[in-house]
C-alpha cells in the first residue's frame, strides 16, 4: 500500500494524520489498507486516499484531516476489474 501512495499520488500521502510526537516522526501513516490475492493484484485499477465526498472536504485547508469535526482516518477508493 505505501507504495501506491507518498509522493508519487495527488491527495493525502496516507490515511491517518497523526501530528503529536517527536520532530522525526512521520505525520501521514498508512493503516487503512486493501489486502488483494496477488492472483487479483493485476485486477487493482484503481487505488487512492479520499480527501472530500464530493461536497464535504474531509481536510482542512492545511490538508490534514479534520477529525475534531468528522474522523480522524480518510476513506479508501479502489476498484478492481475483474
Amino acid at each position: 500500500m505505501w507504495g501506491c501512495f507518498g509522493d508519487r499520488t495527488p491527495g493525502p500521502a496516507g490515511s491517518y494524520y497523526y501530528g503529536a510526537g517527536s520532530p522525526d516522526t512521520p505525520y501521514w501513516h498508512v493503516f487503512d489498507q486493501v489486502l488483494l490475492r496477488p492472483a487479483l493484484a493485476d485486477s487493482l485499477t484503481e487505488l487512492r486516499i479520499l480527501d472530500s465526498d464530493g461536497p464535504e472536504q474531509l481536510v482542512s485547508n492545511r490538508g490534514r484531516p479534520r477529525d475534531g469535526e468528522l474522523t480522524d482516518h480518510l476513506p479508501i477508493l479502489f476498484r478492481l476489474d475483474v
